[in-house]
């Protein structure tokens, strides 16, 4: 169960056993992106790093275009408060870009 975001409800989050994956420098973890997943607060020293990699099945066509331009489209009618930098479609990124 989702939110009107597109995240999942805390409810479901909250009555769900949830297993770290600990990786180390190099490491590449794949999943699906229906796949529940979530990353908490970095609350370490160092700056958490991570590439998101997307792909479809050729027969759904070439979608790269037709989702950037609708993620400038959000982006641009999206009001931002001060020094606040919107990465996400859905807003969730709570983290600093760098």
């Amino acid at each position: 169960p989702m939110n009107d975001r597109g995240c999942i409800v805390s409810d479901w989050v909250e009555t769900h056993t949830w297993h770290p994956v600990e990786m180390e420098a190099g490491d590449v973890l794949f999943f699906h992106s229906h796949t529940p997943h979530r990353s908490g607060t970095n609350n370490s020293q160092r700056d958490r790093r991570a590439i998101y990699p997307t792909f479809n099945a050729a027969s759904q066509g070439d979608l790269r275009s037709d989702y950037y331009e609708e993620k400038l489209r959000i982006f641009r009618d999206t009001e931002h408060g001060a020094g606040n930098v919107r990465l996400s479609l859905i807003d969730d990124f709570e983290g600093r870009p760098v």
